[in-house]
């Protein structure tokens, strides 16, 4: 089912995972709407998602390809009213400037020819966590973050 239905092109899943009979965690992901003009819906969705994600009342974990810019990122957590449990996992594990861009025209080459001169490097893909407040919520406690799939295929010669 979508996790956040719009007229846009997003649409996303949400699993419940039972860790024991009393801990449940719930993995949710999405793909938020693409491109620079569509700020405003992306945003929207953005807030759906927390809504989402602290509805749980347990812990829960979202992650995809959000497509947020970092202000667009920040100006939602800093306006929902649970922003403030509402934690993006790459920060917790240290903000790793090696694992900062999941956009990056640097190192992938695929749209050179297509798009000369694009340098742009961007971090779209985005996890984010909250830890439930009640007795039979698993406190999670992300301690690392990685970024795979970051060697070209050898079967296309592209990322």
């Amino acid at each position: 089912h979508a996790l956040i239905p719009s007229g846009g092109e997003s649409s996303g899943i949400n699993a419940e995972y039972g860790v024991n009979d009393d801990v449940t965690v719930h993995f949710m992901t999405s793909h938020l709407e693409s491109l620079g003009p569509n700020r405003e819906e992306r945003e929207n969705q953005l807030q759906q998602a927390l809504e989402k994600m602290a509805a749980t009342g347990c812990c829960a974990v979202f992650g995809g390809d959000t497509n947020l810019r970092d202000k667009e990122y920040q100006a939602v957590i800093k306006k929902h009213s649970a922003g403030s449990t509402i934690k993006d996992i790459w920060e917790e594990c240290g903000s790793d400037g090696k694992t900062r861009y999941t956009w990056d025209m640097v190192h992938n080459t695929n749209l050179r020819e297509s798009a000369p001169g694009n340098r742009a490097r961007l971090r779209f893909d985005r996890m984010l966590i909250r830890n439930g407040g009640g007795s039979n919520s698993a406190r999670v406690t992300p301690t690392s973050f990685e970024l795979v799939g970051q060697e070209k295929l050898i079967s296309c010669d592209m990322f």
